[in-house]
């Protein structure tokens, strides 16, 4: 692995990390004052900043589950 490969995996890693623990911490407190719009426009800009990882796919899994718990 090169150089600037790791630091594009470090890179990604930490926005990953960054969306899913503010998710998990909206999941603790049951919620309370989640905006599941500013969770998703995070997630459109993650999967601008790095095309090559398809994050978008999450938002059909949470509208099929939703769906489905209907």
């Amino acid at each position: 692995m090169t150089d600037q490969q790791c630091r594009n995996l470090v890179n990604y890693s930490g926005a990953v990390a960054y969306l899913l623990h503010n998710f998990a911490l909206a999941s603790a407190d049951n919620f309370i004052a989640f905006d599941e719009a500013a969770f998703w426009r995070g997630m459109e800009r993650f999967s601008q900043e790095y095309p090559q990882l398809s994050v978008l796919h999450f938002k059909k899994v949470f509208e099929m589950a939703l769906a489905e718990s209907r």
